[in-house]
């Protein structure tokens, strides 16, 4: 038997390719970029007065989020200005329990509830985040 051995010699080349221009990566946001994260809030509320411009008693409410809660009934129907905790949405009901036309609002609230036929209506609310 005879082995039959191919031997190549190896001979080095370069290959020359045209100059590629690579388009710079833009430095502004991108339409995928991330919103920014809000902070999570296990309990939150509002602060209310009886008169517009909070002005006259005014009272701190409140609760754990999407729960539903009424008014101290000597507040029902009292409230004339609202301002609502950062980062959630509340809503305010004109009958107990959550139930009948309600106004939703957000922070800031507002200071005057007449302008949105609020004025004295409320007797209970619910808040959730954003």
């Amino acid at each position: 038997m005879m082995l039959l051995f191919l031997t190549t010699a190896l001979v080095p080349f370069t290959l020359a390719l045209p100059p590629v221009s690579i388009p710079p990566v833009p430095s502004h946001t991108t339409p995928f970029s991330l919103p920014t994260p809000q902070p999570q809030v296990a309990s939150a509320g509002f602060y209310s007065c009886i008169d517009s411009e909070f002005k006259g008693e005014c009272k701190q409410h409140s609760s754990a989020l999407a729960t539903c809660n009424n008014l101290d009934v000597g507040a029902y129907d009292q409230i004339s200005a609202i301002r609502v905790d950062k980062y959630i949405t509340c809503s305010f009901y004109e009958d107990e329990q959550c139930l009948g036309d309600h106004l939703e609002l957000e922070a800031p609230g507002s200071e005057n509830l007449r302008g949105k036929r609020w004025d004295n209506r409320i007797k209970s609310w619910n808040c959730h985040s954003k």
